[in-house]
């Protein structure tokens, strides 16, 4: 099986590499309260810890790192697009962020902060 030139264990090995150099190893933590609950252990895995917020960092470098050619849009109001910025920012990509005129205020905040100029569309997504 491959990806394109690159064969799936190449394409899986330079994941993580990207991976490795620009986002943080979360923590795990076991929810003893839920894993009470349930009757089996039950284990978070905390990507809060991530600069965005959210798992969806690992997916936005290894997209950017794989695709140079070309400019990154995301149409997003939330960690869709916070994971672009984040990432097309530190890696000195080209990027858009569209969003709706809609998104919440907090979002466009952290876009901002993370240097994403924001162009509105619509109402939703």
């Amino acid at each position: 099986m491959s990806l394109g030139d690159q064969s799936v264990d190449a394409a899986v090995a330079a994941a993580v590499e990207v991976v490795g150099t620009h986002c943080c190893t979360t923590a795990i933590r076991e929810l003893p309260w839920l894993s009470a609950l349930v009757g089996v252990q039950v284990l978070a895995k905390l990507e809060f810890q991530q600069p965005t917020g959210s798992f969806k960092i690992r997916g936005a470098f290894n997209a950017l790192a794989t695709n140079h050619d070309r400019i990154a849009i995301a149409a997003s109001a939330g960690n869709h697009a916070l994971a672009i910025a984040y990432a097309a920012r530190k890696l000195g990509r080209a990027f858009r962020i569209c969003l709706p005129a809609t998104a919440s205020a907090l979002k466009r905040e952290k876009l901002t902060n993370f240097g994403a100029q924001l162009e509105f569309h619509g109402d939703s997504l």
